[in-house]
């Protein structure tokens, strides 16, 4: 198989082309290009891939050009749909590590789900 793929570094090429973006438009146009790539790695067209997701077509190029930016939970469902893992975004601090989130919940609507109650210190494993 030809590796059709190839990660494209969107800094140097803005920069070298005087392009700025907004952090916003950054984000969009990376997702967008990563979508594009894993839709290409496993030879769907954007319809056979929108329908696999239950959306349209045209709501799947407006994600793939960077016009939106996609929710987390599109990119999760497009990581089933090619059957891949879906790897949740993480800080660059987190990177190669493990290690345990204390939460403070200060959140009244989410007091149902802890026995704590609210203002109380949750410990997670997150990364």
């Amino acid at each position: 198989m030809v590796n059709i793929i190839k990660e494209m570094d969107y800094k140097k090429y803005f920069s070298k082309n005087n392009i700025k973006l907004s952090d916003r438009d950054f984000v969009a146009v990376k997702l967008g290009g990563l979508i594009t790539a894993a839709r290409l790695h496993s030879f769907m067209s954007q319809a056979q891939l929108a329908k696999k997701i239950s959306t349209q077509q045209p709501s799947l190029a407006r994600a793939e050009s960077g016009e939106v930016v996609p929710s987390v939970e599109f990119l999760y469902k497009i990581a089933k749909a090619l059957k891949t893992e879906f790897i949740f975004p993480k800080f660059g601090f987190m990177e190669g590590r493990t290690g345990t989130a204390y939460l403070f919940c200060d959140c009244g609507s989410l007091a149902p789900y802890f026995t704590e109650g609210v203002n109380e210190k949750i410990k997670m494993n997150i990364y």
